[in-house]
């Protein structure tokens, strides 16, 4: 039988279930485990299959019950716990060391990458000399703020999926269903998060802009610039990027003293670059009233400025981050 690959959060206050296809026909299935449920005979195949049964249509209709291997069952309890320093003298704790969150966003993986995403850089640059220790400290800053953010927001997603209060489940559905009609009313479950970082190696005075913090937007994985995607392209360091259409622009910019902490990473991404083919991030420049912006390593934006006096604007940006890193 051909697996149908569209995933599942399935909000039966009965026993909400989860339905995730993986690799080739592999299925990883979820169920909430009821107070009244055999603890003894609850791995038990059967009963998995049991509870499999009202919802295998939605892999295939044509699917049969005992169809399939069953590779693997396990009873497991998540947790939403949290260090409460992710650095202790040289030692750094990252991934499941730092933090344990529920799956309903799944991002217990996500956020151990950008945990070391995130400690990498900072780890580069000292050792090259060519950053000070003290941008070591703001490794736990950041990366506590935006995971204690994800935990919170993956225990009320849980919340909103798993409540098995009948009348709560009720209203729950009937707004659901009316969201089908009207999406906008899906806005207030926040669903999507940009996991902005609010505090740390962000500028959040000089030019305040709701994009300083937030990874940039990656366009289209179709696109491709000397045969590299995007965050391949603009490297694994410091960066800016400019999206006014004036190239002297960029000249002026390169002959400013304080350019030099970017080496050959400006980039001139305007309406006709290759990886602006689909639109999409200098849509997201002209939304957020950016005309440049400067790129950590690991793709957060450290700030932005429009284009009132753009030049001399990037040289108090710079340097201010200069001042920050060295």
């Amino acid at each position: 039988y051909k697996v149908n690959s569209d995933r599942y959060q399935i909000c039966d206050y009965k026993r909400p279930t989860t339905i995730v296809p993986v690799v080739g026909q592999h299925v990883r299935w979820e169920f909430k485990i009821n107070h009244d449920d055999d603890l003894d005979h609850l791995e038990n195949e059967d009963n998995i299959r049991s509870m499999m049964k009202p919802h295998l249509w939605r892999i295939n209709p044509e699917i049969h019950l005992s169809s399939g291997k069953l590779l693997r069952s396990k009873a497991y309890t998540y947790h939403g716990v949290l260090a409460k320093n992710f650095k202790y003298n040289n030692c750094f704790l990252l991934g499941d060391a730092a933090h344990q969150m529920p799956p309903f966003l799944g991002q217990g993986l996500c956020q151990g990458i950008k945990d070391a995403y995130n400690l990498c850089w900072r780890l580069t640059g000292v050792k090259n000399n060519v950053m000070n220790t003290k941008i070591l400290e703001m490794y736990s800053l950041e990366r506590k703020g935006v995971v204690d953010f994800t935990i919170r927001n993956a225990i009320k997603q849980g919340d909103i999926i798993g409540s098995q209060d009948r009348f709560k489940a009720y209203i729950r559905d009937i707004y659901l269903n009316i969201s089908k009609y009207i999406p906008k009313l899906l806005d207030n479950l926040r669903i999507a998060y940009s996991w902005r970082i609010k505090k740390g190696n962000i500028d959040t005075d000089l030019f305040p802009n709701k994009a300083n913090g937030v990874i940039i937007p990656h366009p289209s994985l179709a696109l491709k610039k000397d045969n590299k995607l995007f965050d391949e392209y603009i490297g694994n360091n410091f960066g800016l990027l400019v999206f006014d259409n004036s190239i002297n622009i960029v000249n002026e910019i390169k002959k400013l003293s304080s350019s030099s902490i970017f080496g050959e990473n400006i980039f001139h991404i305007d309406e006709t670059n290759e990886f602006n083919k689909d639109k999409k991030i200098f849509k997201w420049s002209k939304v957020n009233n950016i005309s440049a912006a400067i790129i950590r390593p690991d793709k957060h934006i450290y700030g932005c400025v429009d284009n009132t006096n753009i030049i001399n604007d990037i040289d108090q940006l710079t340097n201010k981050l200069i001042s920050e890193i060295q």
